[in-house]
């Protein structure tokens, strides 16, 4: 869990995002940055998300969903990719700011995540 804890926040340092945020698939939080009851609003959102990957599966018949990117009108994202390891289905959200390119480096992070859960 430490290395997942350096990875969340590595992520939110170096690309200038405003949160991130990794859940099972209950929705719990397993690592947030930053850390505080900032983070309970987001994991709670992430279960409706976890949600609608799963609906839009069988109503729509995508295969398994792997992202979800929600916009506000000032252009802030929250950027949810679900990442499976071994028997656990993570979600890791990130809220990013206006107009910053994020598709690279949360693929690297979840890449990451998935590399040190599975060791």
């Amino acid at each position: 869990m430490k290395q997942a804890n350096a990875i969340v926040e590595r992520l939110v340092r170096q690309n200038g995002f405003r949160a991130a945020l990794l859940t099972n698939e209950l929705g719990l939080p397993l690592v947030a940055f930053p850390g505080g009851v900032a983070a309970e609003a987001p994991a709670a959102m992430v279960v409706k998300i976890e949600r609608t990957f799963d609906r839009v599966h069988r109503w729509v018949g995508l295969r398994d969903m792997s992202e979800a990117v929600l916009c506000d009108d000032a252009g802030q994202r929250l950027v949810c990719v679900r990442i499976l390891v071994d028997d656990h289905d993570l979600i890791l959200a990130v809220l990013v700011p206006p107009k910053r390119p994020y598709r690279r480096a949360i693929a690297q992070a979840a890449q990451d995540i998935r590399r040190t859960w599975s060791t």
